[in-house]
């Protein structure tokens, strides 16, 4: 699976409501934004989304031998 980046205009104020309560949770902002939204799908969309990675590099076996393409992809060595 991989993650796209998006561009959303908000507010700033509305952005700063965003982090503050983000921070409250204990969440970033993309898990916090992620949450909020999938709320607003049907019982039946949500059912059918992958789950969500969490931030930050898998630790062990799966990040051996592994760098960042000119992407800044993570990939194995031999798939380079």
């Amino acid at each position: 699976m991989t993650n796209e980046r998006k561009n959303i205009t908000q507010p700033a104020d509305w952005w700063n409501a965003f982090i503050e309560e983000a921070s409250k949770q204990g969440l970033t902002l993309s898990e916090f934004m992620g949450m909020a939204t999938k709320k607003q799908l049907s019982k039946q969309k949500q059912k059918k989304l992958t789950e969500r990675v969490k931030p930050g590099r898998k630790k062990g076996s799966d990040t051996k031998n592994t760098r960042k393409d000119r992407n800044g992809v993570f990939v194995k060595e031999e798939n380079l």
